[in-house]
């Protein structure tokens, strides 16, 4: 299941501009990182360094989905993209857990989340 909220902060007194927030959050690392690229190459959007960045999937399973996306693109790739770095946070950025989220702490499988702004 993949989630994608839009946040909007209105201008405070100090900004005259409107900032907009989109954040992207999928337990599947293959759909999470074709939308982070199809963002930042189509609509401009910069990601935003986290907080508390996922560096490593160590002591975490993954879905059957992604077992499967490893083994058809790393033996194509051994460069292949991950959902890992300063941009893809480890905690949640919204006050309230999702189905999702609950789901893959339960099975210690990961969400991957990054925010971007414009």
């Amino acid at each position: 299941e993949k989630m994608v909220h839009l946040i909007d902060r209105r201008p405070s007194s100090h900004c005259n501009e409107k900032e907009a927030y989109l954040l992207l959050q999928s337990n599947c690392e293959d759909v999470a990182l074709y939308i982070h690229d199809y963002i930042t190459s189509k609509h401009h959007l910069e990601a935003i360094a986290s907080a508390v960045p996922r560096l490593s999937f160590n002591g975490m399973t993954f879905s059957s989905r992604t077992k499967t996306w490893l083994q058809n693109h790393h033996a194509k790739d051994k460069n292949l993209k991950r959902a890992l770095g300063q941009q893809w946070s480890c905690e949640s950025m919204i006050p309230i857990m999702t189905e999702t989220e609950a789901l893959c702490l339960h099975q210690s499988t990961p969400v991957h989340r990054c925010l971007f702004k414009k």
